[in-house]
């Protein structure tokens, strides 16, 4: 189906319907138009035309005059001369009093995220779907207009009418997103205005959010509430507390806390999460590389803090312009602490017993990065990992030996050294790919270390490279 400006500008080539000229103020006023559109050029002194009170007014004077039809005209060339959102407004609102609404949702729906114009656009359109017999989508329009000025009266009084109205409609469901967004813009106040919400867990629900004033995007956390309780201030004031103890540039940065209403702001990360990335695809191997060295390398800045997260797991792990950051900071607590807490499918098995330590968080994070080369959930029943996306091979064997210790049942048995840890597996990239190229690197090492003496062939042997490049599985996996 055409788009509107097709459809405009085929309107405009054929002129079908000769305006009759006979009155001299209809040929003043067509000879005026003609004279704005000459007007319209595309460069910066026909926008400045476009933009300035003279073109508003005449718009306004033809309207005056009964010819609708040339202002819309001229507006729909200004459209199509210099894009304006103020004017796609204007026309969508004009095209849709007369009853144009296909072409009037075409423009408004432009503009539902536009800080200026988005809450008249979605009332707009949450009248032209009420004149449609649409009224689920009608509300949801006006649950959005009012998430970014939840004391819109107008939107307030009409979603009301819709609600009565439609009570008896079983078909008339809650949407959970929307009206989520609207209860938060209450919280949240005037200091901030919400525009999709990204997530919601067991404490919280994450919003995309802006400034009021300098219309910065950030994440907003919204702690949920409960009836004559004020956990949700301590939460949001405990989490603040120690996500500013961190202030590491592979973690997310807090922004803002108020501890009264419950919330905490966060720069929002562009990238959206790990989450939902797996959701789509397996993660190229070259990236899961460059994770596990970003999240391996942080976490042991943050051990070095006192602190355990306790929460790794794909949604808590949010890209910023490609760059992996951790979130979520809700439950990390100090080293010694006696807690059971975390999220059941990537808790270690003593943090499930209520011992957590630093190692609980590399067996999270083994099962993350085992999740990314899989592409599903590693179970509980697989004893042993296998890679089976993946070439047999010494980069292979390397991931895997890597990925068994980091998710071995026993604490102990985890690697202790996170930075040694990251260390291998940027060795684990080097590695060949065939069993073929693995063997003739391994023989030219041992002939070097033969050379250099015994003692240097002996620790050889010992090196964990050996493991990776040897195509016997040394550790009987």
């Amino acid at each position: 189906m055409p788009s509107w400006i097709d459809q405009w500008t085929a309107r405009f080539v054929a002129d079908p319907s000769p305006k009759d000229v006979s009155q001299p103020f209809m040929r003043e006023s067509l000879q005026k138009v003609r004279a704005l559109k000459g007007k319209m050029t595309r460069d910066a002194q026909g926008r400045q035309f476009i933009e300035s009170d003279p073109f508003e007014a005449a718009v306004h004077q033809l309207d005056e005059q009964g010819l609708t039809g040339s202002a819309d005209e001229l507006l729909c060339d200004a459209l199509l001369v210099h894009p304006s959102s103020k004017y796609r407004y204007l026309l969508g609102r004009r095209l849709a009093r007369r009853g144009r609404l296909d072409e009037a949702n075409a423009l408004l729906a432009q503009l539902t995220e536009h800080p200026q114009w988005a809450n008249a656009a979605l009332k707009l359109l949450a009248q032209i779907a009420e004149r449609e017999h649409r009224p689920e989508d009608a509300r949801n329009y006006l649950e959005r207009a009012l998430a970014w000025n939840y004391l819109d009266n107008q939107a307030q009084e009409q979603h009301k009418r819709l609600q009565q109205q439609n009570a008896s409609h079983k078909e008339l469901k809650p949407n959970y997103f929307f009206t989520s967004l609207v209860r938060g813009a209450k919280i949240v106040g005037k200091d901030y205005k919400l525009k999709r919400l990204l997530g919601r867990g067991g404490a919280a629900t994450v919003f995309q959010g802006e400034t009021a004033h300098a219309h910065q995007t950030v994440a907003l956390k919204v702690f949920h509430r409960s009836a004559g309780s004020k956990n949700h201030c301590s939460k949001a004031l405990r989490e603040a507390q120690v996500t500013a103890r961190v202030d590491h540039p592979h973690v997310v940065t807090l922004l803002d806390v108020d501890e009264a209403q419950g919330y905490i702001v966060m720069t929002y990360c562009n990238g959206g999460s790990l989450r939902d990335r797996l959701k789509k695809e397996r993660l190229p191997l070259t990236e899961v590389f460059d994770l596990a060295t970003v999240l391996l390398r942080t976490l042991a800045d943050i051990h070095a803090r006192g602190l355990i997260h306790l929460d790794i797991k794909p949604s808590n792990i949010l890209f910023h312009h490609g760059v992996p950051v951790l979130s979520d900071f809700g439950i990390a607590s100090e080293s010694d602490a006696k807690r059971r807490a975390g999220t059941q499918a990537y808790m270690a098995p003593e943090q499930r017993q209520g011992n957590p330590s630093p190692q609980s968080d590399v067996y999270a994070t083994g099962l993350v990065l085992a999740e990314c080369l899989l592409g599903r959930q590693r179970t509980d029943a697989e004893s042993a990992l296998r890679l089976e996306p993946l070439p047999n091979g010494p980069r292979r064997r390397a991931l895997e030996l890597l990925l068994r210790a980091m998710t071995e049942p026993d604490a102990q048995k985890r690697p202790a050294d996170l930075h040694v840890l990251a260390n291998r597996f940027q060795w684990a990239q080097a590695m060949p790919e065939s069993d073929a190229q693995g063997t003739a690197l391994l023989e030219r090492m041992r002939a070097w270390a033969h050379k250099e003496g015994a003692h240097v062939a002996q620790s050889l042997e010992k090196h964990p490279i050996v493991a990776y490049l040897s195509p016997v599985d040394l550790n009987g996996g």
